[in-house]
């Protein structure tokens, strides 16, 4: 039983001669069970505490190594709050909760680059005071769409996600899954609000939103 003590993404080396395997709470991390000289890594990520490691090795003949080690990933700051509470035009408000239900106060708060939302955070925590597992995120832009006419919207998502467009729902896939939807709505030419909610629930975390509008007739 050993102690993590920060909550972060973990990259664990696992070097043997001659098979291995190394898991996380009973769940495999590298299984590499055969007679070989080498190094393994893989990512996990943890929170803070006690969590069992546990390695199992074997060794054939001659040589016999078994070393496993793990270093945690540092989270880069966050992009700095907005200036007083407002992002420029053709941004995103961020705004990030340490829940998967978008509840309470949001202990961080973004400008994201627009007008497409673009977001892969992998396995690391989105921003400081949130964990990388288990958290939820809701982008808030007024975005300029230049012509009058339908667009096709697709949103990318691991795990849940909604849009809305001007209020109104437009994609609401609140679930765990890994996929990508599509949907379509008529939108006059100027400013439109495009809100994104979010949630990860374990793993990677992944929420894109673009669109593109309908040629003119």
């Amino acid at each position: 039983s050993i102690d993590f003590p920060t909550a972060a993404t973990y990259t664990f080396t696992a070097q043997a001669d001659d098979g291995i395997r190394v898991y996380i709470d009973d769940t495999v991390l590298i299984d590499q069970w055969r007679d070989q000289e080498a190094t393994f890594t893989a990512s996990r990520a943890l929170t803070a505490g006690a969590h069992t490691v546990r390695v199992e090795f074997y060794d054939a003949a001659g040589e016999a190594v078994a070393k496993v080690n793990w270093v945690a990933a540092t989270t880069p700051p966050p992009p700095p709050p907005p200036p007083g509470g407002t992002c420029a035009a053709g941004q995103y408000t961020a705004e990030f909760f340490a829940n998967k239900t978008l509840t309470g106060t949001a202990p961080a708060k973004t400008c994201e680059a627009g007008p497409m939302l673009n977001k892969d955070w992998a396995l690391t925590a989105p921003a400081t005071g949130i964990p990388a597992d288990n958290w939820s995120a809701r982008f808030t832009g007024s975005i300029d769409f230049p012509t009058a006419t339908t667009y096709t919207f697709t949103a990318q998502a691991d795990d849940g996600i909604r849009v809305y467009i001007d209020g109104t729902v437009l994609i609401d896939q609140w679930r765990d899954q890994e996929a990508t939807f599509t949907a379509t709505r008529a939108l006059t030419a100027g400013t439109h609000t495009v809100r994104v909610e979010f949630y990860d629930a374990y793993q990677e975390a992944v929420a894109k939103v673009s669109w593109v509008g309908a040629p003119p007739p």
